[in-house]
Formats: C-alpha cells, structure tokens, sequence
C-alpha cells in the first residue's frame, strides 16, 4: 500500500498542513488570512516504475534511504540530481517521513545503512508470486546468527528481554527504542512466537554449558539448540515488517555498545591522573599529557626494534662475563614480542 510521504519539514508543519489545512473547505483553504496560519508543505516526489509519484510504500522507502550511510549522504546525493528550489544547506533540512493510522499522523523510523534490509526490499518489489516469505540468502543467515549470539550471552540478552533493566546502565531514550521493536510482531492469537523462541533457545543455551561444566553430556541440547536456530530463521523470514524491526533493533543495540566504549583521550585543559612505575598517583596538565602519550605511541610502534636490542645487548653482556659466578643474566629484561621471537627462532 502506498501510503507514506517523504518530507524536507518539520513533524510538526507536516501535522498542521495535512491534519488541519487539508481538511478545510477550498473557500478557507484559499483565504489569505488562513494561508498565514500555515506553511504549505510540500512531499518529496520521485521516480517509481517509470512514474512520478509523492506516496509510497514502505519497502519502496527502504529501497530508498537504505543504501546510504546517513540523512545526511541522502540529502547530498538528493540535492545534486534533484532539481529543487529547495535552498542547498543540507544541514538546516531534515527528511521526515510519514503515514496516517487510525486517522492519526505518525513518523516512520527511517533506516540507513544497512544493505541487508536494502536487499530485501528490491527483492520484494521485485516478487512477482504473492507469497510473503522472505528469500534465504546467506546475508539473512548471518544476520539471524547475530541474533542468536547476543541471545547467547546472559549479559546481552537483556537487551532482548529486559531493556528497562538498571543492570544495563543505557539511556532511558534507548530502552524506550529496544522495547519498541522487541518483541518484534504480534502473531498467533497475541503470542509472540518470536519473542518466546528466543526465550526458549537462551534457556536451552545455558542448560547446555550448565552440563558441559559438569561433565556431563550434551548431545540432546546440542540437536535441540540446531532446530532452535532454524525454527527462529523460519520465523524471521516470514513478514518484511519483522525483519525491518529487527534490523532497528541491531542497529540500536550497536549504537548503545558503540556508546559505551570509552571515549579517546581529548586534550581538554584539564589535568589528568595517572599511575606511575612505581605505582603512585600523579596527574599531567594538557602539555604533559601530550607528550606523555606521544611517547607511549612511540613506544608501541618500535617495540620490536627495541626488543631485539635489549637482546643483543643482554648477549654482548652474557658473552663479556662468560665464567663469572657472581654474574646473573636477565634473559627477560625485555619481553620479546611474537614477531621477533618468530625472526630469533628462524635466524637460529
């Protein structure tokens, strides 16, 4: 069905064009004074089929913005084919896209970068039988077993299970966004088989190693955990929309870890503390701390030339006091890094 709209306003000029001018009279629509209360909002119109159209559908849209990195990539190439009288600073622009249900205007959650979901919505409006059951590719297979691995583990999962979890320590905004695409659909007289499948294969998981660490044999686990992992693709493949969910999904989850590595050393001004050699606590102001890490980079990149060295130097020295008693050698004064350690083995 074609039934979203592409826009370069905000949600709110959108809701008041569609929501409210739209729906006067064409006496009132054409009355100056009535004019002013609104901004008169245009859609994006594009080629589709061989036909210009402003109202599309929703796999048409992903074919659309999924191929590109960001907003802001599309917005680019949008303004450099596109004849516009749109002005060309993509920054003060941003895409909006909407649909109405229940007689209400909402946003869709557009998604960017992902070529898997792009794939599969070119495939689809490519279908010609009126199945909806997705195509298996390997790109889908592996996407599943992504799935499957932050399922897996008990930290992770909570991401799928518990979003709202304190143990998780995200944003609130970012819980919200988790528990909006999981559990993915509805099906099956209101159960979620989705949703429930992954439960079950996480349960089934840990009873595997819980057996595994004690010894004990795991062959019944193992056949179930395979049929666990097919029966949770089978369900993946069997809407578009599903499979649309899940990739916001991942990529939410990938933001929140993307979040939560630490953040690179900035030169701020401020001080920064460290620990010395000998185990006491100092701080560097911002000059210091340049240079502090300037030479730690330095060190790293010529770890080798310096192990190799303090090697020959620790030979010199050993050949030099050969017979004395009262001498002893350090053989490991510097650890030998695998690469030279890989040169001195070859080399003798």
């Amino acid at each position: 069905m074609s039934r979203y709209r592409l826009w370069l306003d905000s949600f709110s000029d959108v809701f008041k064009y569609e929501m409210k001018y739209l729906k006067l009279s064409n006496a009132l629509q054409n009355d100056p004074l009535i004019k002013r209360k609104y901004k008169m909002c245009e859609s994006l119109q594009f080629v589709v089929d061989r036909q210009v159209r402003n109202r599309f559908s929703l796999i048409e849209v992903d074919s659309l913005l999924a191929g590109y990195q960001d907003e802001s990539e599309f917005l680019q190439a949008f303004f450099h084919t596109t004849k516009t009288n749109y002005k060309r600073d993509i920054s003060s622009y941003h895409l909006l896209v909407t649909y109405k249900q229940n007689q209400e205007l909402r946003e869709l959650e557009q998604v960017y970068n992902s070529p898997l979901l792009q794939k599969y919505a070119l495939l689809e409006r490519g279908k010609k039988s009126s199945s909806r059951i997705l195509k298996d590719t390997k790109e889908l297979q592996q996407f599943c077993m992504r799935l499957l691995r932050l399922v897996e583990d008990q930290k992770s999962r909570k991401y799928v299970f518990c979003p709202f979890s304190t143990d998780l320590k995200i944003e609130y905004e970012d819980s919200k966004k988790l528990a909006k695409y999981i559990p993915f659909t509805r099906m099956h007289g209101g159960r979620n088989l989705f949703y429930e499948s992954l439960e079950r294969y996480s349960k089934l998981y840990d009873r595997k190693w819980e057996k595994a660490e004690s010894f004990l044999p795991t062959l019944q686990e193992d056949e179930a955990l395979v049929e666990g992992q097919k029966q949770i693709y089978r369900i993946l493949r069997l809407d578009y929309s599903l499979l649309r969910n899940a990739v916001l999904f991942m990529q939410t989850v990938e933001d929140i870890k993307e979040k939560e590595m630490p953040s690179p050393i900035l030169d701020d001004g401020q001080y920064t503390f460290v620990v010395d050699d000998e185990n006491k606590l100092c701080f560097m102001d911002a000059t210091t701390k340049e240079c502090y890490y300037e030479y730690l980079a330095d060190m790293e990149e010529n770890k080798d030339a310096l192990a190799e060295l303090a090697f020959e130097q620790n030979e010199a020295f050993r050949r030099k006091y050969e017979g004395e008693d009262e001498v002893l050698f350090d053989d490991y004064s510097f650890e030998e890094t695998e690469s030279f350690s890989k040169n001195k083995r070859i080399s003798s």
